[in-house]
């Protein structure tokens, strides 16, 4: 268990600048997708977090996809930043079927990534 009940009253995490994924799906890397359970380990925790910020992490796609797929279940985030990582097209498709069940997310940032004008229109 990453948080005990009582830290469950967590409402922002910043994660910005820590390159939490910088080594996530090279082969030999040190993160073996453990630091991407631990976060999906944390955000499922976390039920009351309002802000989340994953800026400069070293997020990929696949990554990104996962992290949006746990905010479905966050009903009070209301801010996330996902600036300056490696997302395209398919992180964005992602925040589009997340933004059709989670109303409260109010501000993203999704700048200096891959995000072509195909992904915008999603």
């Amino acid at each position: 268990q990453v948080i005990s009940s009582t830290q469950s009253r967590v409402c922002a995490l910043d994660l910005s600048g820590n390159p939490v994924f910088q080594d996530a799906g090279q082969q030999g890397g040190d993160n073996d997708d453990g630091d991407l359970q631990l976060l999906m380990s944390l955000l499922r925790q976390c039920v009351n977090l309002q802000v989340l910020l994953l800026g400069r992490t070293g997020m990929t796609d696949a990554i990104g996809t996962a992290v949006l797929l746990a905010l479905k279940h966050l009903p009070q985030i209301r801010w996330l930043s996902m600036s300056c990582n490696q997302l395209g097209d398919p992180t964005a498709s992602a925040l589009s079927d997340v933004k059709k069940t989670n109303s409260s997310l109010k501000r993203v940032s999704m700048v200096y990534n891959g995000i072509t004008d195909d992904g915008v229109k999603c």
